[in-house]
């Protein structure tokens, strides 16, 4: 999984980050791909929420107890020794709710199965189809706006976005 030509895309080295950082979904089409066996993507997801029970991989957080979801989540890939290495020792761990403010993760919900002949009955809408409950459809982050510094003004943004992205839902 981690060879750099044939394994799965790691995104370059950024502040925040460590290195071998991966896109969840990129993860889960390269099992699907490249893992006998593996036939679905809940599958993938499982067999990957298994690596990062056994602390093969960890979400980019650095929280050990965060569990593997498909979408657009990071995670990482841990090194032969475990450690990070000396260059990234200073990186904020294991504070879920500080990595939340910094980086945009949305999760992929899976097409709900339908009935051929009903398909158009079919609801639009996660909170039509059950799959939504309250007080987990939205994420909320603060952003400056002025990351440069060009005004000598305090300028932020609120944002406010879906939690599940649903492919079926534009």
């Amino acid at each position: 999984m981690r060879d750099p030509k044939t394994g799965v895309g790691t995104l370059p080295v950024q502040f925040g980050l460590p290195s071998f950082t991966f896109v969840s979904g990129e993860a889960v089409l390269w099992v699907l791909g490249n893992v006998d066996g593996i036939q679905s993507a809940p599958q993938a997801v499982s067999l990957l929420q298994n690596l990062l029970s056994d602390g093969y991989i960890y979400h980019a957080s650095g929280d050990k107890k965060f569990p593997f979801l498909n979408g657009f989540y990071l995670y990482y890939f841990v090194t032969e020794s475990g450690k990070l290495p000396e260059a990234e020792v200073s990186l904020p761990r294991q504070d879920l709710a500080a990595f939340q403010q910094d980086f945009v993760e949305v999760e992929t919900l899976p097409y709900p199965p339908m009935a051929p002949d009903h398909a158009f009955l079919a609801p639009e809408t996660l909170a039509e189809s059950g799959s939504w409950s309250p007080g987990t459809s939205f994420k909320e982050v603060d952003l400056e706006v002025d990351v440069n510094g060009k005004s000598d003004r305090i300028e932020w943004a609120h944002a406010r976005y879906q939690r599940h992205y649903n492919p079926a839902v534009a």
